[in-house]
């Protein structure tokens, strides 16, 4: 795992932001981070939903349609919803009484347009595939700070099914030396967590488990 910050630094200020398959808003959470890796221990500092404005949310319902959309229009909105989750950061930090200087990383899911987790044959190839629309650069220019995205992307490379953030947080929250735990998260697509007492990373069960 990559550490972007010195070693001395204990506690680090991230802001989390994404839109889930539902388009009902931009979800921004500031979150302070004591630790890290496996050890880290997160704290809810502000969270808002800003709505989506009516005309680009029907731009992105409209281009989830794959025989409506067209590659231009892709293209537009990518860096079209990169601008609307930096507009959502901005109005976070000014709302919840931080300056920018303060914070050090930006984590940005994206907007889903198509996953593929399982593999379909493209020309003799079995392919799996994700897309997210809201690009990086857009964030991180406009707002100055160190931007990491492609979540989905990352995980579905190394072979997993591309969910990897809510069983990591789930891991992280909710484990415990003599309980079993199982976590349901009902977004416009749910995704259920299970872990064993005293579980290992390794042996934590974790799936989409159909709509919201």
């Amino acid at each position: 795992m990559l550490n972007f910050f010195p070693p001395e630094k204990k506690e680090r200020l991230g802001i989390g932001v994404l839109s889930g398959t539902s388009v009902d808003g931009i979800d921004v959470g500031l979150v302070k981070l004591h630790g890290a890796g496996f050890e880290a221990r997160p704290v809810l500092l502000a969270f808002q939903t800003y709505p989506i404005e009516p005309k680009v949310r029907d731009l992105i319902l409209t281009n989830l349609n794959p025989e409506k959309t067209t590659l231009p229009a892709l293209s537009q909105l990518n860096f079209l919803i990169g601008k609307i989750f930096a507009d959502a950061v901005k109005k976070l930090i000014r709302e919840s009484g931080f300056f920018p200087t303060e914070i050090d990383f930006v984590a940005s899911h994206g907007q889903t347009f198509w996953h593929q987790p399982e593999p379909l044959d493209m020309a003799g190839y079995p392919v799996c595939s994700t897309f997210q629309l809201g690009e990086g650069s857009i964030l991180a220019n406009e707002l100055g700070l160190l931007t990491v995205s492609d979540f989905r992307t990352a995980e579905l490379s190394l072979g997993a099914e591309g969910a990897p953030l809510a069983p990591f947080l789930d891991y992280l929250l909710f484990r415990h030396p003599s309980k079993k735990r199982a976590l349901l998260n009902i977004g416009g697509m749910s995704n259920l967590t299970a872990m064993r007492e005293n579980c290992e990373k390794s042996g934590v069960i974790f799936f989409d488990a159909g709509p919201g």
